[in-house]
């Protein structure tokens, strides 16, 4: 019994466990046959062939970071120059419209003023005076709109500012803009795409808020720059909102957020039902590869 015994541990001593290989231990001075060497060789092949699995897993996880990263500021560096080729197309086209089509209306008029003078003060030299006269300021608003020159001349601030008296004055709708404090020096293209997310922002208040006031409030929160555009509207259902942006009509909305998020902004959305909304947009003073390279975009002198 005693001797079967013995045996059974010994047995059990060098028999591995279900799912695992273990390398066999033997006691000093006991004979190691060609089969223990065999299994502990195998043993620690496998173990070998483990570590260098996690060891490459680990590299390619790291490298697939690394190529994100690139892959992230080469969407920002392309959206940068996107909005900057968009913007100098506009203010192409803007200052085409001052300088061809606004200078011949402003020639029509001195020759309608001209032909008044000469044939008398007839109501339809008047009617027509008129018609140019309000042509050249829709050309004037127009050109405006494409691309203001006050954005590019004074800065953010003053072209906030005069958007929203421009939209007072336009839909009958107040709109405050306050400024908590200088914003500083801002990227030119991070200032072209505040103003545009701004201006869409408006233009959606007017088209569906109901409001009856609004208010815009520019701040500096260095390194970033904080707008907050807020009205007493019908609001909505902030919640439906996915991920994205995205809600019925919502488009502008999701455009605004992927252009900041690509500039390495972001924009929040507080709203509900009958109780107005207030939209936060943030934005760095500069974009995120300037403030690792030092260098800015700017689009020149203005018009």
């Amino acid at each position: 019994m005693d001797y079967l015994q013995k045996r059974d541990r010994h047995l059990l001593g060098h028999m591995p466990l279900k799912g695992h290989r273990r390398a066999p231990s033997t006691q000093p001075g006991s004979p190691i046959d060609l089969a223990t060497l065999t299994q502990a060789s195998e043993a620690i092949a496998e173990e070998t062939v483990i570590s260098r699995l996690i060891l490459a897993n680990a590299w390619a996880k790291s490298q697939a970071e690394q190529a994100v990263l690139q892959y992230q500021d080469q969407l920002r560096s392309l959206s940068s120059q996107l909005l900057l080729v968009e913007e100098k197309e506009r203010r192409a086209m803007a200052l085409s419209l001052h300088d061809t089509i606004g200078h011949a209306l402003a020639g029509a008029v001195m020759a309608v003023r001209k032909l008044a003078r000469a044939h008398g003060p007839a109501k339809e030299f008047v009617d027509l005076e008129a018609l140019l006269n309000q042509t050249i300021a829709a050309t004037r608003t127009l050109t405006f709109e494409l691309s203001p020159p006050i954005l590019y001349d004074l800065g953010l601030a003053a072209a906030l500012d005069w958007l929203a008296e421009k939209t007072s004055t336009q839909h009958g709708i107040p709109v405050v803009f306050t400024q908590s404090e200088d914003v500083g020096d801002i990227d030119q293209a991070i200032a072209i795409l505040l103003f545009q997310s701004v201006r869409e922002l408006l233009f959606n208040m007017v088209k569906h808020a109901r409001a009856t006031q609004a208010a815009i409030l520019l701040r500096n929160d260095d390194p970033d720059v904080t707008i907050e555009v807020m009205d007493n509207g019908a609001g909505f259902n902030a919640a439906r909102l996915d991920a994205h942006g995205h809600t019925q009509g919502g488009f502008g909305l999701f455009s605004i957020r992927e252009r900041l998020s690509s500039q390495g902004g972001y924009m929040e959305i507080e709203s509900s039902p009958e109780q107005g909304t207030r939209i936060t947009l943030v934005a760095p003073m500069r974009p995120v590869e300037a403030n690792r390279t030092g260098n800015g975009c700017n689009l020149g002198e203005g018009p």
